[in-house]
């Protein structure tokens, strides 16, 4: 766990067989492209350790690997849900097979794991396109509580990792509501609710869900 005080880079050691950062970063940088000054793609880095330490980002055959791949997409998904929440900044609209493109999604185990949430409705899709769009959908359901999960464990509670996101904006100008937590992004007593950030502080703490 991440405490008050604690470098965000104190993790466990990274596993042998481990996914390298090197090999999803291209993917990365357009997954986490929503500001133009924004620092989220060094917190997408940092999960991703969090990922490999958690044994959630492995080399485990073709079916784990995509898994991990789609975790990656999950975190990127749960980003933009949180900006839109945050600051209005809603670019939840940007279809999943484009957050996905730049990864290597094996269609096969993808269908596999959509096909576990069975709330997704695939009868109605009209073409391929919109196949794979409802099944990366059903992927994150089924992925959402585990990111939640080990993203709350490593950093110690929701307004914790509240805090962690909210400090991934950042303006040109460094206007922002949330500059004052950059020193101390684990000290929960600099939270102070507001109808926005304690929207967004509810979605994280309902495990990154609008309800």
């Amino acid at each position: 766990m991440i405490s008050e005080g604690d470098s965000t880079d104190s993790v466990p050691a990274i596993p042998d067989d481990s996914i390298p950062w090197d090999e999803v970063e291209g993917a990365a940088r357009a997954i986490f492209s929503v500001w133009a000054y924004g620092r989220e793609f060094e917190w997408a880095k940092e999960c991703w350790r969090h990922f490999q330490a958690a044994g959630l980002a492995t080399y485990e055959g073709e079916f784990e690997t995509t898994v991990a791949y789609l975790r990656l997409v999950t975190l990127g998904r749960v980003y933009r849900e949180f900006c839109a929440v945050m600051w209005d900044e809603d670019t939840t609209d940007y279809p999943l097979t484009d957050l996905a493109e730049e990864l290597s999604i094996n269609p096969v185990a993808l269908g596999i794991l959509a096909a576990r949430e069975v709330e997704q409705d695939f009868d109605g899709a009209e073409d391929e396109h919109q196949l794979r769009e409802r099944s990366l959908s059903s992927a994150i359901t089924i992925l959402r509580p585990e990111v939640f999960a080990c993203l709350l464990e490593v950093y110690g509670g929701d307004l914790q990792l509240y805090s962690r996101m909210a400090a991934t904006q950042n303006s040109q100008d460094g206007e922002s509501e949330e500059r004052d937590q950059e020193e101390n992004l684990f000290d929960s007593s600099i939270f102070q609710p507001t109808g926005r950030n304690a929207s967004a502080l509810s979605y994280v703490s309902n495990g990154f869900r609008y309800d």
